[in-house]
């Protein structure tokens, strides 16, 4: 009996450490996949509040300690550290030169070991955090927190971040500002940001009822001015500074309540009767959807679940497949630009790019970057870990 019980300890702790080092061993960042041809890659960029800048930073102040390396691989990596690019495989390279114990087989990719011994950090860096890295991308004018844009001919007037709040169409930046201002965790980044915009804010929030004729006046009265346009720009620039306020901005469009989170939960449900369980790269591509197509009516969803039940081996990768050409853009271009950002969730279960030539041609051109580049998988994802969606009611709000 005593014989017994020692060879299932052995076996269950052998088990354990074999779970634990492929955890470690697991990307979490890099360019996972030989599909571009030659040495250029497209740079990964990030959030400047997300996980890239944490490692390049981290990267940099490690070359900058060792006195036999040119330091100006570290400079560089500073200058814009939200960017994973062929230059930072060259300062992982030139690291592991010199620190041997640190045990870097692939100068490309960064292990969730590497990552932590560099940064410091014991938590891996979230689903969610490796998402918003592909789908920032969706907002070309506004890829970030801190960025706006004007357009007052437009129906959107004035844009706000990665997600984009506008002032026209909706007018999801009035009801933004008006729920900042009204949540005790955000009211004071709010009146801080916008000191020296007090009025305008207070003119804003009046607009919240969406007329669009008094948005379009009041922004135009501010584009009219360089200096008060600026001032402006750098309200929402410090704004985005608050921790509390970039949770709250992504709670309002993909929250419980969020003005994009229905998309999102129609295919979870599609998904779920089809006998699938949602990944990590699913649900990125749920989101990657979200900004870009319009919500699926419930025929269509009807639809998806039928082609969904014809196919008698249907895989998770095989149902987003399905999802990108059936329910696409009629126009080329948009069809086109919708299939190559499709395509960044198109790899198998190896992490490995699985395209057909037009899928292919459409990635390399709006893209380049893969959902394994980001150490995502299409194992089982626990979103409401990360996201408050209406099934994650019982469960307790996520922190990014």
């Amino acid at each position: 009996m005593i014989a017994y019980w020692l060879v299932y300890f052995l076996a269950f702790a052998l088990a354990t450490f074999t779970s634990i080092a492929k955890a470690e061993d697991s990307i979490v960042l890099g360019f996972t996949s030989d599909f571009v041809a030659g040495e250029y890659h497209p740079p990964i960029i990030d959030s400047k509040y997300g996980y890239v800048p944490v490692f390049n930073l981290a990267l940099s102040e490690a070359i900058d300690l060792r006195s036999n390396v040119d330091s100006s691989i570290a400079a560089s990596i500073r200058l814009a550290p939200n960017r994973f690019t062929t230059l930072t495989t060259k300062a992982i390279e030139t690291l592991s030169l010199c620190r041997h114990e640190l045990n870097i087989t692939n100068n490309a990719s960064v292990s969730l070991s590497l990552y932590r011994r560099l940064t410091g950090q014991t938590l891996a860096p979230s689903v969610l955090q490796r998402i918003k890295v592909l789908i920032f991308r969706d907002s070309p004018l506004t890829p970030d927190y801190d960025r706006t844009f004007w357009n007052p001919q437009s129906a959107s007037i004035f844009t706000w971040g990665p997600f984009r709040a506008t002032a026209g169409a909706e007018c999801t930046l009035q009801s933004l500002m008006k729920q900042l201002l009204t949540d005790e965790t955000t009211k004071g980044a709010v009146e801080a940001a916008f000191a020296e915009d007090a009025d305008f804010l207070a003119r804003l929030i009046k607009t919240a009822r969406c007329d669009s004729a008094k948005s379009r006046k009041l922004f135009k009265a501010q584009i009219q001015s360089p200096e008060r346009r600026q001032q402006l720009e750098l309200s929402f620039a410090h704004l985005a500074e608050s921790p509390e306020v970039r949770r709250l901005y992504d709670d309002f469009f993909y929250g419980q309540k969020g003005k994009l989170t229905h998309g999102i939960v129609n295919y979870i449900k599609v998904w779920t009767d089809a006998g699938l369980q949602v990944s990590e790269i699913d649900f990125g591509f749920f989101m990657e959807r979200s900004l870009q197509y319009p919500t699926l009516k419930s025929a269509e969803l009807s639809k998806l679940g039928k082609l969904f039940h014809r196919n008698k081996k249907l895989s998770n990768l095989m149902a987003r497949k399905i999802v990108s050409r059936e329910f696409n853009f009629n126009a080329f271009k948009a069809r086109e630009y919708q299939t190559g950002r499709d395509a960044q969730f198109f790899v198998d279960v190896t992490g490995r790019p699985n395209m057909d030539a037009n899928e292919k041609a459409a990635w390399m051109k709006h893209s380049g970057i893969l959902a394994s580049d980001l150490g995502l998988t299409d194992k089982p994802y626990d979103y409401c870990h990360d996201m408050l969606l209406p099934d994650c009611s019982s469960k307790e709000s996520p922190h990014d």
